[in-house]
């Protein structure tokens, strides 16, 4: 349980409104649908891609859909670090409903023996800094998008990074495509710069440099 406030906000610009009540109230982090419909029809290109680039926090962008319980919340990466705030709503979400932390690392086949066993002691190092039980998998992929939904549609709760990058803005995103497709809830966090440095960054630093 958590304290709640709420309020109304009139604006005829609402992704103004979003970001400069985040700025005003020193938000944490922005919850929002990742297809807001009211806002599509406002603006020329994409709404939420002015939000994440905007944002002064974090932005959470929400798939709901369904569920009954959830045994396994799963973070899925696509070969590079896992950003603090995916880890953070990870073990918070299953230390919340007795869920299991499972954390993928997709990797090319071509992967050497020593970076394997790098991503194994980045595992590792993940591990002691949750609340929550954690299971690690190292899965090996061409990078597709094909592949990479194959690996989410076994998620029960899917966790990815969804950051900006201006293309998106008039199409969609690797990550928006597998969250479209899979029939989990989903979540795509947009980590804000000043959080992409965070301590699960600088143990994979540390331990693969």
């Amino acid at each position: 349980d958590v304290p709640i406030q709420y309020g109304e906000i009139v604006s005829h610009d609402a992704r103004h409104a979003i970001v400069n009540f985040a700025q005003h109230e020193g938000s944490d982090a922005v919850l929002m649908e990742r297809h807001p419909g009211r806002l599509h029809h406002q603006f020329f290109g994409k709404p939420v891609e002015w939000i994440l680039r905007k944002a002064p926090c974090d932005v959470v962008l929400v798939e709901d859909r369904s569920f009954d319980t959830v045994s396994e919340v799963t973070v899925l990466t696509d070969r590079s670090p896992y950003d603090p705030s995916k880890v953070r709503i990870a073990d918070a979400l299953a230390s919340e409903v007795g869920a299991t932390v499972r954390l993928v690392y997709t990797v090319q086949p071509s992967a050497t023996t020593d970076f394997r066993e790098t991503i194994e002691e980045y595992h590792s190092e993940l591990i002691d800094l949750c609340s929550a039980p954690v299971a690690t998998e190292i899965v090996e992929t061409d990078g597709s998008v094909q592949e990479l939904v194959a690996i989410a549609q076994r998620a029960e709760f899917l966790i990815m990074s969804r950051n900006h990058k201006l293309r998106y803005e008039f199409r969609r995103s690797r990550v928006d495509r597998v969250l479209d497709t899979v029939e989990c809830p989903a979540v795509g966090v947009h980590a804000h710069k000043s959080e992409r440095a965070g301590l699960p960054d600088r143990v994979f630093e540390r331990i693969a440099f």
